[in-house]
């Protein structure tokens, strides 16, 4: 008799435990590090600019910067996980149903009353529904971030030049919004060819890969299975469903996966939107994995927009204000936050100044403000000391201070 390896969904389960608990005390820790941050400016306030406040606010912003490394590389590490276990349970079921054909085929019809074939014809089925119930989780393990919406954004509706975010992660494309208890309800309410919701994918692995998009409308699931296009600036589409949306994958013009649920045409009537699903292998409306409700403190974690930054080179943006101590400088950064972010830390800065005539140098500077648009941060960095020799001079700025920046939710 043929034999095959018994798997258990018992390690995808284990495995998913271990993830959960590990983002979880990453939380925790980087709540513990913010309160540092803060101890530290309050154990050395009037005496910021010393020595010992610099290398104590140095090192707590590098565990700080550290820490979310670590977050950064516990999700992808728990992804690519999930992606080989998943290929491996696939691997595995397929054997097992070739064994059980294999052993059909050549058992005689007076074997196969025996209870030796009974038995064997009962633990390869066996087998063969284990691996497909840990493909299964496996698959859900890397579906898409907030797919039930409901972590709302913090700045709804901020533009992103014509663009605007309706739920952290979800980018809103042209449609009227509002958000209630997980529900999204959209409508295209200028009755345009393409008004959709828009999600950004971090993973780019996923390019090439068979993948299978879902999203609940009106309670209706709709779900189309597809190959992620390969190529910059290209996409698919799904057939029109009955309610006339559309499901997409494409590629943004600088490489970036994006999951897109397109509204109906010319349609001003709303949509109500509800759990989006994103999940590797091809299925269809009978074979989905049921909807699980997603964890949300880990959800909450992965919709933080994070940027740090060990040195920064900003330049001039004019207007200095009305003394010669304040500057705004811009950062460009590539790519647009979610919210104006919170920085770390906000005094105590290290900066150099360059201007026509010489050079200023401040190690008690301040930033005051962070205004985020669609390719960097914009500061607005008040010194304890004269900075410019002109509120609209020409000047470049190197901030010396570790910097992190967080847009919190």
């Amino acid at each position: 008799m043929s034999t095959t390896r018994d798997v258990s969904t018992r390690l995808i389960l284990q495995g998913e435990k271990e993830y959960r608990a590990a983002m979880q005390q990453i939380s925790r820790e980087y709540r513990v590090l913010e309160s540092e941050l803060k101890k530290v400016d309050s154990d050395f306030e009037g005496q910021r600019n010393t020595l010992a406040a610099l290398e104590a606010r140095h090192k707590a912003l590098n565990d700080v910067i550290a820490q979310q490394s670590q977050r950064l590389k516990t999700e992808k590490d728990a992804l690519e996980n999930a992606r080989k276990l998943q290929e491996d349970y696939a691997r595995q079921a397929a054997s097992a149903r070739q064994a059980l054909d294999e052993l059909i085929r050549s058992t005689d019809d007076a074997a196969k009353g025996t209870e030796e074939y009974k038995d064997e014809v009962a633990r390869l089925q066996s087998e063969i529904a284990k691996n497909e119930t840990a493909e299964t989780k496996c698959a859900q393990a890397v579906a898409n971030h907030n797919p039930d919406y409901s972590i709302a954004q913090v700045e709804h509706g901020g533009t992103h030049g014509t663009i605007s975010y309706a739920a952290d992660r979800w980018r809103n494309g042209g449609a009227t919004i509002s958000y209630a208890d997980g529900v999204l309800t959209a409508a295209n309410a200028e009755e345009i060819n393409y008004c959709y919701i828009l999600q950004l994918l971090e993973n780019r692995d996923i390019k090439g890969k068979r993948v299978t998009l879902a999203v609940e409308a009106d309670g209706e699931l709709l779900v189309y299975a597809a190959t992620w296009p390969t190529e910059d600036n290209s996409s698919i589409n799904s057939p029109f469903f009955s309610n006339g949306m559309r499901l997409r994958a494409a590629v943004s013009s600088l490489g970036v996966p994006a999951f897109i649920l397109v509204l109906p045409q010319y349609d001003s009537t709303p949509v109500a939107l509800k759990n989006a699903r994103l999940y590797y292998g091809a299925y269809n409306v009978i074979t989905l994995p049921p909807w699980k409700e997603p964890d949300l403190t880990i959800e909450r974690s992965k919709c933080t927009d994070y940027l740090t930054r060990s040195s920064a080179a900003a330049r001039y943006a004019g207007d200095g204000g009305d003394t010669t101590s304040k500057v705004r400088v811009y950062i460009p950064i590539g790519k647009r936050m979610r919210a104006n972010p919170k920085v770390y830390p906000s005094s105590g800065i290290s900066i150099s100044v360059r201007v026509q005539t010489g050079a200023y140098n401040d190690t008690n500077a301040t930033i005051n403000n962070v205004t985020i648009d669609n390719f960097g941060l914009l500061l607005e960095i008040t010194g304890s000391r004269q900075i410019i020799n002109s509120p609209y001079a020409n000047c470049t700025v190197i901030i010396n201070t570790p910097l992190l920046f967080s847009s919190d939710l």
